[in-house]
């Protein structure tokens, strides 16, 4: 890692009271400044402050040539654990607005930190705090942005949403850059039959079967491994994974942003429900009890164009209980791929707001994954909310795989969803990487162009703000209480 040029740590001593804990013990106590933590030395200043449970932090020092190399403290080095690191600049520095590579630098200097949006004049002390006090590096955005749903987790190039990929449609970077502070991240496992063709994307419909039925073994195994991905996305300070609602108010507010936990198809719980507890211990906040496969839980609905979503059976015996216990537990339901007859048992079941996290209006686009106008109703009736998709062959009335289809189709389906039940019982449930989307939005950076249509569409101020963030805040709290 060489040392960015906007951004140079000549040397750093780093010091706990009287203590100082870098190399060589070069510099005496005597060096300190009066308030005992702070040690200038070239241009930035390491101060260590308090006990958190954290025992290992990295301290970045830079060499004769530049380039920056890692130092690991540990509690026999320090006699206490780390609070926080304090960066004191000597020129002046915005932090507020600091270039990605810079900030990104600065993050590796503790373990799992991020920098505090602060910064101005010389001297400014710049806090990297641990693990369950960080800050972001951003201020707040003016329109906070909440996403029903997106598969970036479980894509092939996962490990570069950090640092930016080329693929796909939402990494960290991109997600800043649009405004999108919150989101629903969906733990997917694939298996026989979920490569999904839908053709050459020529109108006329699709109609792909039900994929086979997935062993729970398997999918535990990999839904595990995907929780494992997300979890050290939120140790190493690049998100944090909701697990209250003062999370999202927080994300809103210019904090970390807000990932939730949630599983699309259930078939990582065993039918006693014994994994429950334990992935909601994990972090786990929303649930659909099937993908578009049958389950022990219940039956998904097949992808087809035209089709309606009266396509089989509903929930098993099994899935009642599992949605009776996400009550409980305050999960939210998700009951997106689930057929008309699982959608009422949902509806029977629960005494939570109904979630159709990524469903579009089948009355203009009578796709089977889509909600019909008495399930409408019924999520109204429940104050629950809808997340419009993006995805084209979903919202166009032809079911045409077209990227050309307009930003006016999306906000159609929003239109119509808000005139049946209501303006706040509607919002964003992008399904990035998860189908192709119109090239108007492009990727996640690509959402302010979808807050103007709102605009364009009729949609006033206070409602737009409502569907981009209030609506599923809403919600959400009303769940998890």
């Amino acid at each position: 890692m060489s040392a960015n040029p906007d951004w140079m740590l000549r040397r750093a001593k780093c010091w706990v009271g009287d203590t100082l804990c870098s190399r060589g013990g070069e510099l005496s106590a005597a060096h300190q400044a009066p308030d005992r933590g702070h040690q200038l030395v070239g241009a930035v200043c390491l101060q260590l402050l308090g006990a958190t449970g954290d025992a290992v932090a990295r301290v970045a020092v830079e060499q004769a040539e530049g380039d920056l190399v890692e130092r690991r403290l540990h509690r026999a080095d320090l006699g206490q654990d780390i609070d926080a690191v304090t960066i004191v600049v000597d020129h002046p520095l915005d932090a507020a607005n600091l270039p990605l590579d810079t900030a990104q630098a600065l993050e590796q200097l503790v373990l799992g930190g991020g920098v505090a949006a602060a910064g101005g004049s010389v001297g400014h002390a710049l806090t990297i705090p641990p693990p369950g006090k960080r800050t972001t590096r951003l201020p707040p955005v003016d329109q906070p942005i909440f996403d029903g749903h997106h598969d970036a987790l479980t894509r092939a190039s996962a490990d570069r949403l950090v640092g930016g990929r080329s693929d796909g449609h939402l990494d960290l970077p991109r997600a800043r850059a649009g405004g999108l502070v919150a989101s629903i991240w969906a733990i997917f496992v694939d298996g026989p039959g979920a490569e999904l063709d839908f053709g050459n994307g020529a109108a006329g419909g699709y109609d792909l079967p039900l994929a086979d039925e997935l062993d729970h073994a398997e999918a535990a195994g990999g839904a595990t491994a995907a929780a494992g991905r997300l979890l050290a996305l939120e140790r190493h300070g690049h998100l944090r994974v909701a697990r209250t609602i003062e999370d999202l108010d927080a994300a809103a507010d210019g904090g970390l942003p807000a990932a939730i936990m949630h599983l699309e198809g259930a078939e990582a719980i065993d039918q006693d429900l014994e994994a429950l507890d334990q992935w909601h211990a994990a972090g786990l906040r929303s649930l659909g009890p099937v993908w578009s496969r049958p389950n022990a839980f219940g039956h998904g609905v097949p992808f087809r164009f035209p089709s309606t979503p009266d396509t089989g059976e509903g929930l098993t015996a099994a899935g009642r209980a599992l949605v009776a216990r996400c009550n409980a537990l305050g999960i939210a339901v998700d009951v997106s791929h689930l057929n008309t007859r699982g959608f009422w048992d949902v509806a029977d079941t629960t005494d939570a707001p109904i979630i159709a996290s990524h469903c579009g209006a089948h009355a203009l686009a009578p796709a089977s994954r889509n909600l019909t106008d008495d399930q409408l109703d019924a999520i109204g009736a429940s104050d629950g909310i809808v997340g419009i998709p993006y995805i084209v062959d979903f919202l166009r009335a032809d079911g045409a795989l077209d990227r050309a289809t307009p930003l006016s189709t999306v906000v159609a389906h929003i239109r119509h969803v808000a005139d049946r039940i209501g303006t706040h019982h509607v919002g964003f449930g992008s399904d990035f990487d998860g189908g192709d989307i119109p090239d108007e939005i492009g990727d996640v950076a690509g959402l302010p162009r979808l807050l103007d249509a709102l605009g364009d569409g009729g949609f006033t101020s206070e409602e737009i703000a409502a569907i981009a963030w209030g609506n599923w805040r809403r919600v959400l709290a009303a769940t998890w209480r």
